[in-house]
């Protein structure tokens, strides 16, 4: 691994020349998962993109790529998501940067190192976390930046300042949206012409007495998990059903929700949400191991059946 790195860094450094300092760099992300990537700073600019060269490891071994052919893709990759130096100027200006600010939920348990540097409230057995929406400064490519604790000192904002201006973008411009489940199979059928699964799909929809069971997320299917503070829309969604909901956490992405009724609730355990984690999702998408209920008449939402810990 070090002399593969050695080998780009040097291929990075031979394209790009003078006037850049390339180094490798870690960069921990969402429970706990490290990513080995390369800095690439230029001088007199205050934003340096990190490129991560781990998946061209066997390509490299192999002889498929070579390093100089590998530092090629990687300066692609870092100018189809090159950060404008215009808007990387104002990342300390509040005033412009808060219509940017964001909510996300993260495991609490999973994620006590990153919490210590990142402001946050504690939300069940998640946490509550802020970040930059960089939409705009990416050209319109999803793209996000943790909000941390110097960048907070920097700006002389509170924590209670980004809850009240991320749950206001919650509330107002990242709408949640609805699907069913299985509608997203049957389309999913359709499009690998699987007959068999389509039929089964109708069939399921015959069954007398079956509740829907719905896809919830964000207009932008990023960090849409955060739909789970929106108790506007669950009560709206609870009072359509008739009855309080399910939540399961199906990533950070998205939530699963089943309206709780002629006992379907109790067919999915925590362990089957820990199996659907650990074997389908990346570690980095994964949310919680338990279970949520959003009660219809207290209007709240509390931890239905607690699971097992993300990381252990």
């Amino acid at each position: 691994m070090e002399e593969f790195m050695n080998d780009v860094i040097k291929a990075l450094e031979m394209k790009l020349g003078e006037g850049y300092r390339i180094f490798p760099k870690e960069q921990r992300k969402n429970n706990e998962l490290v990513l080995y990537g390369i800095c690439i700073h230029k001088e007199n600019e205050s934003i340096s993109p990190v490129v991560y060269p781990e998946e061209f490891i066997l390509p490299y071994i192999v002889g498929i790529l070579n390093a100089e052919k590998i530092a090629d893709i990687l300066l692609e990759q870092c100018h189809q998501r090159e950060i404008s130096q215009e808007a990387a100027a104002h990342l300390d200006d509040f005033g412009l940067m808060k219509d940017k600010v964001r909510i996300r939920l993260v495991n609490y348990g999973a994620n006590s190192r990153e919490l210590d540097g990142i402001p946050h409230r504690r939300f069940l057995d998640l946490a509550i976390t802020y970040y930059l929406d960089m939409q705009a400064a990416l050209a319109g490519q999803i793209g996000a930046g943790a909000i941390t604790n110097a960048m907070m000192e920097i700006w002389g904002a509170s924590e209670d300042e980004l809850y009240r201006l991320g749950m206001e973008k919650l509330l107002a411009e990242d709408a949640c949206h609805t699907t069913d489940i299985l509608d997203l199979i049957r389309l999913a059928a359709q499009e690998e012409q699987d007959t068999q699964m389509e039929e089964a799909i109708a069939e399921l929809h015959k069954e007398h007495g079956r509740p829907k069971m719905y896809v919830v997320t964000n207009q932008e299917h990023f960090y849409g998990a955060n739909c789970l503070l929106n108790a506007s829309f669950l009560q709206e969604m609870a009072e359509d059903s008739g009855c309080s909901l399910m939540v399961y956490p199906s990533s950070v992405h998205e939530l699963v929700i089943l309206p709780q009724k002629n006992g379907y609730e109790n067919r999915m355990d925590t362990k089957d949400i820990q199996e659907i984690n650990y074997e389908y999702l990346p570690k980095d998408e994964w949310l919680s191991n338990s279970i949520y209920r959003y009660d219809r008449e207290k209007r709240e939402v509390y931890v239905y059946k607690e699971g097992a810990p993300l990381l252990w």
